[in-house]
Order: C-alpha cells, then sequence, then structure tokens
C-alpha cells in the first residue's frame, strides 16, 4: 500500500492542486514526512509545523504545550495573511481568516500526543481546524483507527468551509474513517476486502482514484444533475397547463387529457432522459484529465443548486403558458372548439392537441440538452415519436359494442378522438412545428444569454474540447462561474457560496511573521530546507517505478 501510495500521489494530486489532503497513518512522524517528501506531497519550499513541538512536555494541562502552540500559529498565519494583502490590523483570534491559506506550510500531527489533547476539546478542536485549513497538507502519524475516523469527522461536521470529505484506505484499520466520510473509497489489496466491503467505491490500485474523481464522478454528478431538473421541468410544465386550462373551464376540476393518454406522460419521455443518464458526457477524458480545474462543477454545486432549480421553474411556467395558450389561439379564431356560450364541444380533441404539443416540446428540450447521440440515442428519440402517436391512435380503436357485462381497458369516451384529430392540419401545425418551436426557441435564447454574457468554467471546458478556446489561458485562476449570475446571486443570498481562489501567503510573508528562531522552535516551525539534505527528485521519474533501473535510483538517493 505504501510503495502504491508512492507511485501515484503524485501524480494524483498536483492535478488537484486547489485540494487540501490530510494524510492518516499508523507510521511514525520520520516514515511519514519522508514519504511525504517522496510523493510530492512535502516540497523543500515548505515549512513543516511539528505538534507537538519537539521536546514538549505534559505540562500542568497535560497537552503538551498544544492549546498555546496553535493559538500561538492560528495568530502567525492570521499576521502573514494581513502583511500579505498590505492591511493594517488583525483579529488573529477570528475563525474568519481560515479562508487564508500557504502553500509554504504543512502541518505534522502525532496521534499519541497531539490527537489525544485536541480531540473531544471544543476549543482545541477548532484551533486545529483553522490552522489545518491553512495549511496545504496535513500529516497525523501514530494515529489510532478510531483517531482516523474522529479526525475526518471534525473536519466533515465542524470546519466553517463543510468541505465535501474523501476518505481511502485499503485495510481493516482504515474502515471507520471510510465510513465517517461523505465518499469513502477503499482499495483491494494484500490488506483484505474489508475497507473494500465498507466502501462506496472499489478500486484495484490508487491510481484509479484520479479516474474516479476527475472523470467519473463529475461527469456522473452532471448527467444526475441535468436529469433531475429536467424531471422536474416537464412535470411543472404538465401541472400548470392544467392549471391554465382549469382557469378556462370555471375551476370546474375538470379534466383535459384522457386519463390513460394522461397516464403515460413520464412513459413517452422516458427514453431519451434514461440514454442521457447513461451515455452523456459534455467534455472528453483528455480535457478533464488536462484541466483539473473542470472538478469545480460538483464542488461548487454548480448544476443541481436552488438557482438552477427556481430558474427552470419559471421557465417551465412559461412553457406551459405557450403548451396551452398556442392551440387555444388556433381553436379559438377557427371556432374547432369553443361555442358561442362558452362551452366546449370537443374536450378531448383539443386534449389531445394540447397534450401531444406538449410532450413533442419536452422531447425537443431533452433532445437539446444531449450531449452525446450514439446510435442508442437517436433510436430512442426516434421510437418515442412513433409510441406517443401509436399509443393514441390505439387508445381510439375502443369497441362501440362493448357491453357492460364486457368491461374492456380501454376508455369507450375516448373513440375516434385519433382519427378525428389527426384529419386536421392544425395538430400537426401545432404539435409538429409551433408548440416545439417556440418552446425550444426560448429555451436556446437563454442558453444563449448564458454563454455570452454569464458563462461558467464548465462552458469553457466545452469550448476548449471543441477547439475554439486557447486552454492554457482560458484555465486561468478568474472564478468558476460568472459572479452576475443567478446561482452566484443566490449561493451570496443564501451563505453558501464557496471561495473560488483563497488567499495565498508567501513563504516571505510566515518568515517574516514567525520572528526569531528560537520563537520559531516553540512553535514547532521547521524549515523544510533544513530538515532533511535529501534529493527526491528521483521520486517522480521513471527510475522510481521501473524495476530494472532501480540500482541506479538507489545510487542516485
Amino acid at each position: 500500500a505504501g510503495l502504491e501510495f508512492r507511485r501515484n500521489f503524485d501524480r494524483m494530486f498536483r492535478k488537484l492542486s486547489q485540494r487540501r489532503v490530510q494524510v492518516l497513518t499508523g507510521d511514525k512522524v520520520e516514515t511519514a514526512v519522508n514519504i511525504g517528501y517522496s510523493t510530492k506531497l512535502l516540497t523543500p519550499d515548505m515549512y513543516l509545523v511539528r505538534v507537538p513541538a519537539e521536546g514538549a512536555v505534559a505540562g500542568d494541562l497535560g497537552d503538551y504545550g498544544v492549546t498555546a502552540q496553535l493559538e500561538g500559529l492560528v495568530d502567525v498565519v492570521a499576521k502573514a495573511a494581513t502583511l500579505e494583502s498590505g492591511e493594517v490590523g488583525s483579529s488573529s483570534s477570528s475563525l474568519g481568516n481560515a479562508a487564508a491559506n500557504s502553500d509554504h506550510l504543512a502541518l505534522v500531527l502525532e496521534g499519541a500526543t497531539a490527537l489525544e489533547a485536541i480531540l473531544g476539546d471544543d476549543r482545541r478542536e477548532q484551533l486545529l481546524i483553522q490552522l489545518a485549513s491553512s495549511c496545504k497538507a496535513v500529516l497525523a502519524c501514530r494515529v489510532s483507527p478510531a483517531q482516523k475516523r474522529l479526525i475526518v469527522g471534525l473536519m466533515r461536521r465542524k470546519s466553517p468551509d463543510k468541505p465535501i470529505t474523501l476518505a481511502i484506505g485499503d485495510g481493516a484499520n482504515d474502515v471507520g474513517m471510510i465510513q465517517e466520510a461523505h465518499v469513502g473509497v477503499g482499495i483491494s489489496g494484500k490488506e483484505g476486502r474489508q475497507a473494500v466491503n465498507n466502501a462506496d467505491f472499489a478500486i484495484a490500485q490508487f491510481r484509479f482514484l484520479k479516474l474516479l474523481c476527475l472523470k467519473h464522478g463529475r461527469i456522473n454528478y452532471r448527467r444526475f444533475a441535468k436529469l433531475i431538473i429536467y424531471s422536474f421541468f416537464k412535470n411543472i410544465a404538465l401541472v400548470f397547463v392544467l392549471f391554465w386550462y382549469n382557469n378556462d373551464n370555471g375551476w370546474s376540476g375538470a379534466s383535459l387529457y384522457n386519463p390513460w393518454v394522461y397516464s403515460g406522460y413520464n412513459f413517452f419521455l422516458g427514453l431519451l432522459p434514461f440514454c442521457m443518464g447513461f451515455f452523456d458526457v459534455d467534455t472528453s477524458s483528455e480535457t478533464l484529465l488536462k484541466y483539473p480545474r473542470l472538478y469545480a462543477a460538483g464542488l461548487h454545486r454548480m448544476d443541481l443548486n436552488v438557482a438552477n432549480m427556481a430558474y427552470n421553474t419559471v421557465e417551465a411556467v412559461a412553457a406551459s403558458v405557450v403548451c396551452y395558450y398556442v392551440p387555444r389561439a388556433f381553436y379559438e379564431d377557427s371556432g374547432g372548439i369553443w361555442n358561442h356560450n362558452g362551452e366546449a364541444s370537443d374536450v378531448w380533441v383539443y386534449g389531445t392537441l394540447v397534450f401531444t404539443g406538449l410532450v413533442q416540446a419536452m422531447m425537443v428540450r431533452a433532445a437539446v440538452l444531449v450531449d452525446i447521440w450514439n446510435p442508442a440515442t437517436q433510436f430512442c428519440a426516434v421510437f418515442q415519436v412513433l409510441m406517443l402517436y401509436s399509443f393514441i391512435l390505439f387508445m381510439a380503436q375502443t369497441d362501440a359494442g362493448v357491453t357492460k357485462e364486457e368491461p374492456t381497458f380501454v376508455d369507450y369516451s375516448y373513440f375516434g378522438v385519433a382519427y378525428k384529430t389527426y384529419s386536421s392540419l392544425l395538430f400537426w401545425l401545432a404539435t409538429l412545428l409551433l408548440v416545439p418551436a417556440i418552446v425550444t426557441a426560448l429555451q436556446l435564447l437563454m442558453q444563449f444569454v448564458h454563454l455570452e454574457y454569464f458563462a461558467d468554467i464548465n462552458d469553457i471546458g466545452r469550448e476548449i474540447d471543441h477547439g475554439y478556446l486557447d486552454g492554457e489561458q482560458a484555465m486561468g485562476k478568474g472564478p468558476v462561474f460568472s459572479r452576475c449570475s443567478l446561482n452566484s446571486f443566490m449561493k451570496d443570498a443564501l451563505g453558501c457560496r464557496r471561495p473560488d481562489a483563497e488567499s495565498q501567503v508567501s513563504k516571505a510573508s510566515l518568515a517574516e511573521t514567525f520572528g526569531s528562531r528560537q520563537e520559531s522552535q516553540r512553535l514547532g516551525v521547521v524549515d523544510s530546507e533544513s530538515h532533511t539534505g535529501h534529493n527526491y527528485d528521483h521520486a517522480s521519474g521513471e527510475s522510481f517505478f521501473t524495476p530494472a533501473t532501480a540500482p541506479a535510483a538507489a545510487e542516485h538517493a
């Protein structure tokens, strides 16, 4: 497991440079630190903060000086952030500085001393969360299985940023933290299958975690978000059409649709969403792996959120207005349904027209949402249309001679409706052309406004994937979504925004606030450059992975 970790950690987490990594291990401190360097989790330009500080004693509180050390470190990071921004004054005790972090700071915790003193004490836990959130990496050494679970639970439930936690392990001692995290990943290997049996996902090798997160995780999130919002959209449109109809019939509660036809609504619209959930891919694997910033789609809940649901609800209501009032205008002008006294003389024909236009509009909407048109998707799109018109025709084939002694499941009142409906030119004009065209035009207009003025990082990724943008320039460090978008406004209003780009504290600012060498040692700070004289550059080279060149790697080390 350790060899697998060393081989693939650098390749995986250098892609996720904005994620915070915590390594919880039972190894001793020296072993864990050396593995950190070999995997490039720790780099020579980092300060290592050891908690407790070297040579610390239990003291009167029995905390090995951890409380005072954490308070001092939090104060140092706050002052360094203030110095970096050039602002005067600081509030070192405020947890609001947790967003300030540094790529030059790593935290090393000892389980038998530091974690025993921290876990279970609210004040120390909050200090640890703030300090850990400011560090690029956290190494917890000599950690018991119970402490692993408690650390994951601490970051998951008490961190003010409400992070999404992922725990990965390969042994029985990792089961607790795998179950505690939002997402648990188990590696099947020589240590048994306990971790795999208790995990949400199982992989054979550590390197597969990159594909699991950057590719499959993101793609499935976007698929199901699109599918869920579309399902709400089509059902909201269906219900509001009935609302507009009841406004015309005096709120009598009369049904506009034949019950059997009405019950097939989600059946007629089920195949394209099915293909959307199984096959849809908005961005190629190569682009996703090359630009890991696209992973922000799920991290920032950019697809399935309150703002998108609210916007799609409003658009669904607008679509229902089109689906009801366009056919109504046709029949009202032609005198085909409304009598002079306002009574409906042919409600099933009119209801079939409205229903068919609505279903066709929702089919076209699903077709616009689909990104991948493979043979299965094409077949389902055509089959849905044939299924709709065939079912309506079948429902009109009821036997007029059926008696009460010979009941049939077909509704007699619907007999012959399909023939009268299909023989009308207005029916085909409305259901195949006007209603779907107007609803789709509204959809495309909204997409144009979004792409032109409120494009987010997912839209940029798609344009890169199609060769329209320079990826290196487009994937800068700007915000992942437009600050002027409805999504951004709702996140600010609800207070659920995640920081797009956190304020970075440079090594120079940290060095200036650490003070004298004696003060730094009291805080447990060790300059990484003086911590080790070994060169770990070979760790990510080919010689590290290839047994045939292992002697050369050993000689280089």
